[in-house]
């Protein structure tokens, strides 16, 4: 298979879990700036507003969040980054649902966009969150929880694409004060946290200056994408 190119920012959390599913493939990849995306406009402009990643493997091109993430799993051979069990390919499947269509919002635009808010808004922001956004996004991880149970990973024994994409999206609230109430010492899902942040594909994909360093910069380079309505 061609060498892989990945358009995006790797500070973006969707790029980061693609970059973070190749490393753990063992995939050798190329990452290319957007800019330098060369695919019909009406692709790159959604790409650009919404920091989506792009690959490119040998001409053929992968679009989307979740897609591209599906396609390192199902496209390279490497460690298998999905369970083969039907009951274990179904918890895997609804942690991604839960991930890309729930917690992106209730974790990430409330609680990471929270703090990134503060850059942007001239008045005077409240730096703790509201009861309101804070027990939505108890319940989104209480959803993790129960589907991570006592296994090591989301989907059973073995990490899977949704691991990466919700570790990936985690990292960023990990660095607030929300993090340790949301996922507190103690819990199965804060070991499921330390095993996953310890992993070599996790620590070398990581943005530099952290996630929600990383989360910032992708949002301040594009802006007019993110409404930041953090009423609950």
């Amino acid at each position: 298979m061609s060498r892989t190119i990945v358009y995006g920012q790797p500070f973006h959390l969707h790029v980061r879990s693609v970059l973070f599913a190749l490393k753990e493939k063992q995939v050798a990849y190329r990452l290319e700036s957007r800019d330098r995306l060369e695919i019909p406009a009406k692709h790159a402009s959604r790409v650009s507003a919404f920091g989506e990643p792009v690959l490119d493997v040998g001409g053929f091109v992968v679009e989307g969040a979740e897609t591209a993430l599906r396609f390192v799993a199902d496209g390279f051979t490497g460690p298998a980054l999905q369970p083969a069990e039907p009951r274990e390919r179904a918890r895997m499947n609804r942690a991604l649902e839960l991930n890309y269509a729930e917690a992106s919002t209730t974790l990430g635009l409330k609680i990471a966009g929270h703090y990134l808010a503060a850059v942007y808004v001239t008045e005077w922001l409240d730096p703790q969150v509201s009861n309101d956004i804070f027990s939505n996004a108890r319940k989104t991880v209480d959803q993790f929880e129960r589907l991570l149970g006592s296994d090591q990973f989301l989907a059973g024994d073995r990490l899977s694409i949704a691991d990466v994409a919700f570790g990936a999206l985690l990292d960023s609230i990990m660095e607030t004060p929300e993090g340790d109430l949301l996922v507190p010492q103690g819990t199965n899902l804060r070991n499921w946290w330390n095993r996953v942040s310890a992993r070599p594909a996790f620590t070398t994909t990581r943005p530099k200056g952290g996630a929600l360093f990383g989360f910032w910069h992708a949002s301040s380079a594009e802006t007019p994408a993110y409404d930041f309505d953090l009423s609950g």
